[in-house]
């Protein structure tokens, strides 16, 4: 009970440093571009297109909903679409106001554990989905730098900095997953050791417990793992989902692109730019990766649209595949809630 009260608490003022940056980046953007031509930018944008980009959210969403119960399925647990759609929500919602998207888990799993779903099979399903994400966008990046070099390269050294950053920690992820189950004391001895040497430096203040929850972390990923080891087919289907649900999130910005009349760039070379951002920003310690996402696209598409055609098109596309989610997801994720305290107070009486 503490640690769901310490974990709303963190929520909260989450999301009030979220609505504090929200603030901030408008205010700067708006001051530093001419706010009538960019609303008249988005007054042109065709309606019909807007429409497709709201129905990505929801097949992003759809992803994680069948995800979640292809996998569950598989482990004799069995959820509704409903309920899946709920999870899905609250992936998304939680996700989108914490730091590096760090909230969605553990909220995924606690209520999947109130319909009756282990704690542990909660963790397999959200640390699976969170281990194929990693590879499906570290797949995408790497098909993206080389048929797109030119627009990695120009990207700015600032950009190319948080890229790598980002890759260093994504293959980071994906390695551990792997050396969790075939390397454990070795992965926790190597841990330790930067634990350690971070301790020194006052940087990590409890090495203690911080090895503690290490090792936590690394049996438990060394226990999921084991769980899937040599379901290929089941593996590969849940690839294909998560890269399905990849794609619609980041078709968002193509669309928008169709939307504002524009032609001459095709599909592929928005998704790249999609996944260099993602990959670049995902892992700051942002909400919704919010003031660095509005800036990497208008400077990733500034070629694309021109500056304030850039600024236009930045607000259409984190109106679709943000705020539109935000708002979706939050109206889905405070109903259940409200619904589950009501059906619990009424079975207490």
């Amino acid at each position: 009970m503490r640690d769901r009260k310490k974990g709303v608490k963190s929520v909260i003022l989450s999301a009030m440093f979220l609505l504090l940056l929200i603030v901030v980046t408008y205010y700067l953007l708006f001051k530093r571009f001419d706010i009538k031509e960019i609303l008249a930018i988005i007054g042109d944008a065709d309606m019909l297109y807007i429409a497709i980009g709201f129905a990505m959210i929801f097949i992003y969403l759809a992803c994680y909903c069948f995800f979640t119960k292809t996998l569950l399925a598989s482990r004799g647990y069995f959820i509704g679409i409903y309920r899946g759609f709920v999870y899905a929500a609250a992936d998304f919602y939680f996700s989108a106001v914490t730091p590096s998207a760090t909230g969605g888990q553990p909220f995924v799993i606690y209520y999947m554990n109130k319909d009756g779903v282990p704690v542990s099979e909660g963790f397999l399903s959200t640390f699976l989905h969170t281990t194929v994400y990693k590879i499906v966008l570290l797949t995408l990046n790497l098909f993206s730098v080389v048929i797109f070099w030119n627009v990695w390269s120009d990207s700015g050294w600032a950009f190319i900095a948080l890229w790598f950053l980002g890759l260093v920690i994504t293959l980071g992820i994906i390695l551990l997953t792997l050396l969790s189950v075939l390397k454990r004391d070795a992965v926790f001895r190597f841990g330790n050791a930067i634990i350690k040497f971070l301790g020194n430096f006052n940087i990590i203040k409890d090495t203690v417990k911080v090895s503690e929850k290490f090792a936590e972390t690394v049996d438990d990923y060394q226990l999921a793992a084991k769980e899937l080891k040599g379901k290929r087919k089941l593996l590969f289907k849940l690839f294909v989902i998560v890269f399905i649900q990849r794609l619609a999130y980041f078709s968002v910005a193509f669309i928008i692109y169709c939307s504002l009349g524009n032609t001459g760039y095709g599909y592929f070379y928005f998704l790249a730019i999609q996944a260099f951002i993602a990959l670049a920003i995902d892992s700051l310690p942002l909400p919704g990766g919010m003031g660095a996402n509005e800036l990497a696209i208008i400077m990733m598409y500034k070629a694309t649209f021109g500056p304030e055609r850039a600024a236009g098109a930045m607000l259409l596309i984190r109106f679709v595949n943000y705020y539109f989610g935000l708002i979706l997801s939050s109206a889905v994720t405070i109903s259940y809630h409200i619904y589950k305290s009501f059906k619990s107070k009424k079975v207490v009486k």
